[in-house]
């Protein structure tokens, strides 16, 4: 099905092209949606006897579809309950809130992405898994979770194969291009402020992906997300990285 989808996407969304009509906009989000919802379902289904059957009681699961042409066309989110957001300083999302932002704190997405050009260089459409945190809370509980389980987060890190993304910048990030994924995040959390509060660990995957590299990827990033979600409760619970610790080795 991800080969299907992603070789559609490349004739409807060349990417030679970056412009699409608004009106062609929709219709290809609608097609797009109806691709990404089998393949994410096929995904969440393999993965939950997986992990910790909280994960998916505290979770809501949203399908969501670009409003305006960007790379991103098609998104399923994995994201904290709306009960979460029921507190002093939180902001219930967008859609489930029309005022909203795209921001959820903490997510796990699947995004079918169309191709792009830059330069003489081209890339065919992609399958996007993102674990993000966006928000001061959010961050600084993830930093708390980095400093009592380093080594945990590191080996969930090296399974996933992620790459670290953050759309600040910070000079000792720029001083270390050759670093890796864990290595950028530890430079990441050695700057007190970040302006956007904001990072993620991100895996591409192309036509030919199977369900088993997906996966590779996507456990370690749900197990990162329910290990956060632990330290961001109201009632915080610290020790779920460890409950998760035959999990973080069990996929290979």
């Amino acid at each position: 099905m991800l080969e299907q989808a992603l070789n559609r996407m490349d004739e409807a969304l060349p990417s030679t092209s970056c412009h699409t009509e608004p009106e062609r906009w929709s219709e290809i989000t609608e097609e797009f949606g109806e691709y990404l919802v089998p393949i994410a379902d096929d995904l969440m289904e393999a993965v939950k006897p997986l992990v910790p059957g909280s994960v998916w009681g505290e979770s809501a699961h949203e399908f969501l579809r670009s409003g305006n042409p960007r790379v991103e066309v098609a998104e399923f989110r994995l994201r904290p309950v709306d009960a979460y957001y029921d507190r002093p300083g939180f902001t219930l999302p967008w859609p489930a809130n029309p005022d909203g932002f795209d921001a959820t704190g903490l997510e796990v997405t699947l995004s079918l992405c169309r191709g792009y050009g830059s330069g003489d260089v081209s890339t065919s459409a992609f399958l996007l898994l993102k674990f993000g945190v966006w928000g001061v809370h959010e961050r600084r509980c993830f930093g708390q979770l980095l400093r009592d389980h380093r080594y945990m987060v590191e080996l969930l890190m090296a399974r996933s194969r992620a790459t670290f993304f953050t759309s600040a910048v910070f000079a000792n990030l720029e001083d270390a291009p050759d670093a890796s994924a864990f290595e950028k995040l530890v430079l990441y959390y050695e700057n007190e402020v970040a302006p956007e509060n904001q990072f993620d660990l991100e895996c591409k995957f192309g036509a030919a992906a199977s369900q088993t590299s997906i996966m590779q990827a996507l456990l370690p990033a749900i197990v990162l997300y329910h290990a956060a979600m632990g330290y961001c409760l109201p009632e915080p619970q610290l020790g779920r990285l460890l409950q998760c610790a035959s999990v973080a080795g069990a996929w290979r």
